[in-house]
């Protein structure tokens, strides 16, 4: 199979061959020549050597080859985008870090604009942070999102005046990056904004705030936290709640007056200002008598809910029992990619449960579904995603939980007879509202890259549960690692919670991959 319509592999490594080998090894070449070539190879090639033609332009070292770096793209393709942004980030020498620092930073092109703003996170120049601070007054929102972003992986405590403004964005999807980047940055001066968005309208924002602040520990924010967990419901009043978890060293319950009375003890003690340097414990809360709503072993307290499940040929395997295995569950609160360990999961299947034999994968997921939807009160809204070959929906949109509605959903599943292959990648665009023509041609790709518009940002799913049995070999994207980055880009701002239930060990990494970089719970069950 050639990856390289029209410009075959071959041809492509026999250019770099003659040229030097690997990145940067054609610095002996005028940097004319080298961005001739590039564009000769690049204008030829499919999106992955659109990429890999970038080791033809290396090194960045002249205004020649960054130019001819932001006329690439015209394709916004991620790949692409990555690429570019690599290489702008190695510019060197003054005449080339001056056209990324200012021609870049002004490019009419928002991809440019775009491109340079992630470039700038790793450029130590001084100008690469005056430069994100103008970014941040954008026009397009992503060049914003992308400027705050790159501003909290500085660390630089000069930013957060300009965070803390960022934080009264008129687009909810800057508000929650900028939040994060104080969070990150960790300095005590960005508090009273993160406290000022605790109450944003906007869900998403409220839960960046809510995890910077456990981040900061700033006494101030005590009360507002208490606050939040008063006024919150499902998901974010748990996050909340785990919050205060760990600035108190202790759980304290579902009670504000509780806590607000431990607090003011606290506070006559400690002061009302600097960090709070109580030593929390991971296992400091306390279980609840009324045990949170779970799918297999995955526990979840959201009322906003997506099951995504794989209905391809292999669910019609026979099966033992599904067991269940805890997986790496990073709490509410910590950064994607850190893992932190929860309580154990029961691994026994509960009675009543088919014996060896008798039961196929897909008749164990629709017994398990039943339970969890069956759970539902009417304070639950949830959808459905069936994928195989193709990828099809219950509802085009939340539905909210009556019998009526959680008698149609099971009924939805049970008439699905498994067939087809694995399509993973495209049943999870579906599930957080991207197009896959825009992952597909690149056009409109930035503005989606974040979170829908409107208020399908702010009314989707907070949390989505994927089960599969299955390598993906169908839809847009097929490699594992692509389609997980690209979940997790795509959850940029979003900030949905992604559980994942591998069914059969040879899938279970590539799963709990997406689950680790989404905040969610990885959990195995059955061979």
């Amino acid at each position: 199979m050639k990856r390289f319509p029209g410009f075959p592999i071959a041809v492509l490594l026999a250019a770099i061959a003659a040229m030097g080998a690997g990145p940067g090894a054609f610095a002996q070449v005028s940097p004319q020549s080298r961005a001739a070539k590039f564009w000769e190879i690049f204008s030829k090639s499919d999106n992955n050597g659109k990429a890999l033609a970038f080791d033809v332009l290396s090194p960045a070292d002249d205004p020649a080859v960054i130019s001819m770096c932001f006329r690439s793209l015209t394709n916004q393709q991620p790949l692409v985008l990555d690429a570019a942004c690599v290489f702008l980030a190695s510019a060197s020498g003054e005449k080339a870090l001056e056209e990324v620092l200012e021609k870049g930073s002004g490019h009419k092109s928002p991809a440019v604009r775009f491109a340079c703003a992630r470039a700038f996170a790793r450029i130590r120049d001084v100008g690469a942070l005056v430069k994100l601070k103008l970014l941040l007054k954008d026009r397009e929102w992503f060049v914003r999102a992308q400027a705050a972003e790159s501003l909290g992986a500085r660390r630089e405590t000069a930013a957060i005046p300009d965070l803390s403004a960022a934080c009264s964005d008129s687009d909810p999807r800057v508000k929650v990056v900028a939040a994060e980047a104080i969070g990150l940055i960790n300095d005590l001066s960005g508090t009273q904004a993160l406290i000022s968005v605790l109450p944003d309208k906007c869900w998403q924002v409220r839960s960046a705030s809510i995890e910077a602040l456990r981040n900061l520990r700033p006494k101030a924010a005590f009360e507002p936290l208490v606050d939040r967990m008063a006024e919150e419901a499902g998901r974010l009043k748990m996050d909340a709640r785990l919050v205060l978890v760990y600035l108190a060293g202790q759980d304290l319950g579902d009670d504000p007056a509780d806590w607000r009375e431990w607090w003011a003890g606290q506070a006559k003690k400690q002061g009302t200002e600097g960090r709070i340097e109580q030593e929390y414990s991971e296992y400091a809360i306390t279980r609840r008598k009324s045990v949170p709503r779970k799918f297999f072993s995955v526990k979840t307290d959201s009322r906003r809910i997506v099951f995504i499940l794989d209905t391809s040929a292999s669910m019609n395997s026979m099966c033992e029992p599904f067991g269940q295995e805890a997986g790496e569950a990073p709490q509410p609160g910590h950064e994607p990619g850190k893992s932190v360990p929860r309580d154990p999961q029961p691994k026994e299947p509960g009675p009543g449960r088919p014996a060896k034999g008798q039961c196929t994968r897909f008749s164990v997921l629709v017994d398990q579904l039943a339970g969890t939807i069956e759970s539902f009160d009417e304070n639950v809204h949830f959808n459905v995603i069936l994928f195989g070959s193709d990828v099809r929906s219950w509802k085009d949109r939340l539905e909210k939980s009556t019998p009526e509605s959680r008698a149609a959903a099971i009924a939805f599943v049970k008439s699905c007879t498994p067939s087809g292959e694995t399509n993973i990648f495209d049943a999870l665009a579906m599930a957080f509202g991207a197009s896959l023509k825009a992952v597909r041609s690149g056009t409109g790709y930035l503005d989606e890259i974040g979170g829908a518009k409107g208020g399908e940002f702010e009314n989707g799913p907070d949390t989505v549960f994927l089960l599969s049995d299955g390598v993906p070999n169908k839809g847009e994207i097929t490699d594992g690692d692509r389609i997980a980055a690209e979940i997790s880009r795509a959850n940029r701002a979003r900030r949905i919670v992604v559980n994942t239930i591998a069914v059969g060990n040879f899938q279970a990494d590539f799963l709990r991959k997406i689950a680790v970089q989404n905040w969610g719970h990885a959990a195995s069950a059955g061979k």
